[in-house]
């Protein structure tokens, strides 16, 4: 009998010892995911914010080109063949 409690004894102090650190980790586990979730939004919408600039910089500078160049080269007078030579 003497046996029987000791071990009862043994397995409750382990029980309550690993119980609190089961849950902590859980808990600690559970907000180290949502940081890293938000981390990883805030990186994509940053990514595309830059991604955004840059595509719509392309454009302008683009239209730009080629808004001058119709300026320059009056291409509304010219003939279609020497349209594509200029453009090219």
């Amino acid at each position: 009998m003497r046996e029987s409690l000791r071990k009862r004894l043994t397995l409750i102090f382990i029980g309550l010892a690993v119980t609190p650190l089961l849950l902590v980790g859980a808990v600690l586990l559970w907000q180290g995911y949502s940081t890293q979730k938000q981390q990883a939004l805030a990186l994509q919408q940053q990514t595309a914010r830059c991604v955004a600039t840059e595509v719509s910089g392309f454009l302008r500078n683009l239209e730009n080109e080629l808004s001058m160049t119709g300026r320059l080269c009056k291409l509304q007078i010219t003939s279609d063949n020497q349209q594509i030579e200029v453009l090219h």
